[in-house]
């Protein structure tokens, strides 16, 4: 459907440099690296969506840093009131991620919303599991 820079989500992609320096900030270096990987994976496929290696790796890594950053979470996050928002955010996480795939599927160009949301909430996501 699209095979040229998608840049609504090429921004919402780089966003992820948000939580990768508060990670920094924090020391959980682990945690940074990850979320400099999958932007750096999310870019570089976004930047010529097409079907391929990199579309693999992005889609890889990603699912790599989704499991990776809800572990750390589980394990360390101990306020129930956060617990409950990463919850939250997780489903929210999951519900924009499947309907931006619905979307993008039944041709609608409002998958893009959709995934710039999936993204934004990916962020928040982190930012709630390094607090």
């Amino acid at each position: 459907m699209i095979n040229y820079p998608n840049y609504p989500i090429i921004s919402s992609s780089s966003l992820f440099i948000v939580p990768t320096i508060y990670a920094l900030y924090k020391k959980k270096y682990a945690c940074s690296t990850i979320s400099l990987l999958s932007m750096t994976a999310s870019l570089f496929y976004w930047i010529h969506p097409v079907p391929g290696i990199r579309k693999n790796i992005d889609l890889s890594v990603s699912k790599f840093a989704g499991i990776f950053f809800f572990m750390y979470g589980y394990h360390n996050i101990r306020s129930n009131t956060l617990r409950m928002l990463g919850y939250s955010n997780g489903m929210m996480i999951l519900l924009f991620y499947r309907t931006s795939c619905y979307l993008y599927d039944i041709q609608s160009d409002y998958w893009v919303v959709s995934h710039v949301l999936f993204h934004v909430c990916t962020v928040a996501g982190k930012i709630i599991t390094l607090l």
